[in-house]
């Protein structure tokens, strides 16, 4: 049964869209600077709710929550004016006497759900591109992250008309009822069993869909890479957020003349990064997911590397079998499954031959040889690479981030979320100079077809 509290809001912004979509790019860059102005002023707010939800370390929260939705806005206020213009393009010679340009228009009325494992970020970024494009819609974040996601409710309500955006708290079934109502786009970044269902969802309205989901990023590993100075990159790849990352490194493949090198520098360099005791390491959302961890420790067919005190859940796991849960399910925590390989064209035959590993949202080649990075970009397909390094592609606006597949569809980031909020409309104008189209008009006599024949082969 539908919810009437959500219906009647749905109804609300439904029909504000087609006001809402005519806003000047200053009233929207307004709403952009008020947003900022409230990230900016209550940054000890956002970390102290990160700190509640899962002890996210302040120096992270700043880094990866608050960091990138600052510089986001700032790429939107000094470009969304010219992102905004009718693009002016050309006509064809049977289009003489027209005037084409492509009309960048709000999608309408959208739905934005946010994930817990960076509530905050992954919740304002996207919420940044339908405003600024000019929607209206509903933001969704998650229930694991209370605090947070009631940070965002009362930034939204003090930026935004109640008309404009509005954001629902609420569990999974909320999240169900959100999707029985008819959005004109949805947004949505979380596990790729999630996004089936979202997509099922969006398809008996057909709307159009953003899944931003994740997979096994891998890491490659060549006999050229320069282990002791890329490790504390790898390290850093793995555990940030404790491994809650939908771009953490997943699993490493590892040539195997430097793969006793690599055990050896990842354990030591783990240590002194993540002391025992540290506070540098956030917690596991709940304990749902803390169990699911542990089963991946016991049940994997491999070998057991523990980079702490044994009950730790941070370790690497030697050679797992590909049919277990941790290589079958993207692990999202502080275990590394690793192997070996003997040559890239055997490597690349296990990606292609193993399903869990195709399109990984993101792949990480570690190399000094430019035939192998080669090889390995137009042999291995997934969302993003970094070569030399990991994760810190997310942070340039000019780079879009999306997924391929099952690691998602779409992308955002800068201008490419400004495009995924927006519908690039065509626009053709006749003059009354010309009119040349009458030559296309029945009845076709003459030597029309001869001149039309001559065109093709011109190309023109």
């Amino acid at each position: 049964m539908q919810n009437p509290e959500l219906a009647g809001q749905h109804r609300k912004l439904y029909r504000s869209k087609f006001q809402v979509k005519t806003w000047s790019t200053e009233v929207r860059k307004n709403i952009l600077i008020s947003m900022k102005n409230w990230i900016l002023n209550n940054e000890d707010k956002i970390s102290e709710a990160l700190r509640k939800d899962f002890k996210k370390p302040a120096f992270e929260t700043q880094a990866t929550e608050i960091y990138p939705c600052i510089t986001e806005i700032n790429f939107f206020l000094k470009n969304l004016d010219e992102w905004c213009k009718p693009k002016w393009v050309p006509s064809g010679a049977l289009l003489l006497g027209t005037i084409n340009k492509i009309q960048m228009e709000a999608k309408g009325c959208v739905l934005i759900f946010g994930p817990w494992n960076y509530p905050f970020q992954l919740s304002v970024v996207p919420l940044i591109g339908a405003i600024a494009a000019g929607n209206t819609g509903i933001l969704k974040p998650s229930e694991l992250t209370p605090h947070t996601s009631q940070l965002i409710q009362e930034m939204v309500k003090e930026c935004c008309r109640d008309d404009h955006f509005n954001v629902v708290l609420g569990t999974v079934e909320t999240a169900k009822d959100l999707l029985k109502l008819e959005f004109d786009h949805i947004f949505f970044t979380g596990s790729p069993n999630v996004g089936k269902i979202v997509m099922k969802a969006a398809a008996e309205n057909l709307t159009s869909v953003t899944l931003e989901l994740g997979g096994k990023s891998s890491a490659i590993i060549d006999q050229s890479a320069q282990i002791p100075v890329l490790i504390k990159n790898m390290v850093f790849g793995k555990f940030l957020n404790n491994g809650q990352a939908c771009v953490a490194i997943d699993t490493v493949f590892v040539h195997e003349d430097r793969y006793n090198e690599f055990v050896s520098e990842f354990k030591k360099m783990y240590l002194q990064m993540y002391p025992s005791g540290t506070e540098d390491l956030c917690e596991i959302i709940n304990q749902k997911n803390r169990d699911r961890l542990s089963a991946y420790k016991k049940d994997h067919g491999g070998k057991l590397i523990p980079l702490g005190k044994e009950d730790d859940l941070a370790c690497l796991i030697e050679n797992p079998q590909f049919d277990s849960p941790v290589m079958q399910e993207e692990i999202f925590g502080p275990i590394l499954p690793v192997y070996r390989f003997s040559t890239l064209d055997r490597l690349i035959e296990l990606f292609h031959q193993q399903k869990s590993l195709h399109n990984p949202l993101a792949l990480y080649i570690y190399s000094e040889d430019r035939n192998s990075q080669d090889q390995l970009l137009s042999q291995i397909p997934s969302g993003g690479v970094c070569i030399n390094d990991c994760i810190v592609h997310l942070g340039n606006h000019h780079l879009p981030f999306g997924g391929h597949r099952s690691s998602g569809m779409g992308q955002y980031h800068g201008e490419y979320s400004f495009k995924t909020f927006s519908h690039l409309r065509a626009v053709l104008k006749r003059t009354l100079l010309f009119r040349l189209t009458h030559f296309l008009y029945a009845p076709y006599k003459g030597y029309r077809l001869k001149i039309l024949r001559q065109l093709t082969r011109w190309g023109i």
